[in-house]
């Protein structure tokens, strides 16, 4: 699905995440992801280069952007990707790439 598409907190997950955010700890379930891009909830689409955590529009305090990112490639990248494939870093992708979404849960949610 698109970034823009739907609420994060209304689509089927490919993965769940525990733990992420200001804190940097990425905590993922065994065996509930598969490797990949996945769309993470934050954008800089109001303001460029002003990253921020929806739907609450935090400012993105931790960052764990992949070296050269996030680029703005031909300037229309603006939704975070989660890249499994590169050590669990940040992209900044177009948010009309078709990716899966990972949730965030508190540990111990079912």
């Amino acid at each position: 699905m698109h970034w823009n598409d739907t609420d994060p907190h209304d689509v089927n997950y490919i993965a769940i995440a525990t733990g992420w955010g200001s804190t940097g700890q990425w905590s993922f379930n065994q065996g509930t992801y598969m490797p990949g891009k996945f769309w993470i909830a934050g954008s800089d689409l109001a303001v460029e280069g002003e990253w921020l955590w929806l739907p609450d529009l935090r400012h993105i305090s931790y960052v764990n952007w992949a070296p050269g990112e996030p680029d703005n490639s031909q300037g229309y990248q603006h939704c975070a990707v989660l890249d499994l494939n590169s050590g669990m870093k940040w992209r900044d992708d177009n948010c009309e790439e078709n990716r899966n979404f990972i949730c965030q849960t508190p540990l111990g949610a079912s």
